[in-house]
């Protein structure tokens, strides 16, 4: 049987840490991105919300919904559900995020994907409205970059 808690504390989010989502998709890129959840839950707790689906012992699912001041918009930073999992586990997460939405006067849930999105989108209504591009730094220009700071302070 499915149970779904509200994470209230930063130890909640303990078992999230291996399916948390990073560009880098490295355990150190989990655990900071794990802090940032665990450091908006203390200093900011109305402005966080995070469902998790268990089934007995075991985490199954969970969803991540933040609210910035000034902003119409949710951000859904994280989702994650386990691999088999019906579709009414996924629905019923995010029902509860959209109704917390609207309750903080949102009106749109604003999400940044780095996996496949198509079946995000149509399940749940997402559009594409922007891309996010990203440049690497290359070693030749880091170390270009740190050899004249050094000359500027040094002369």
């Amino acid at each position: 049987m499915i149970i779904y808690k509200h994470a209230k504390f930063p130890s909640d989010v303990d078992p999230m840490v291996p399916n948390l989502v990073t560009r880098e998709d490295t355990e150190e890129s989990q655990a900071t991105c794990a802090f940032e959840i665990r450091l908006r839950m203390q200093s900011i707790p109305d402005s966080i919300n995070i469902i998790q689906a268990w089934d007995d012992e075991e985490l199954v699912g969970f969803v991540v919904g933040i609210i910035y001041p000034n902003k119409t918009s949710m951000s859904l930073p994280q989702t994650w559900s386990k691999t088999g999992n019906p579709f009414e586990i996924a629905e019923y997460m995010f029902s509860g995020l959209l109704m917390w939405a609207v309750t903080c006067g949102r009106n749109a849930i604003v999400g940044e994907c780095d996996r496949e999105a198509g079946p995000l989108f149509r399940r749940y209504g997402f559009v594409e409205i922007a891309k996010i591009i990203e440049r690497k730094i290359t070693d030749e220009e880091i170390h270009t970059i740190k050899r004249l700071g050094k000359e500027l302070i040094h002369g």
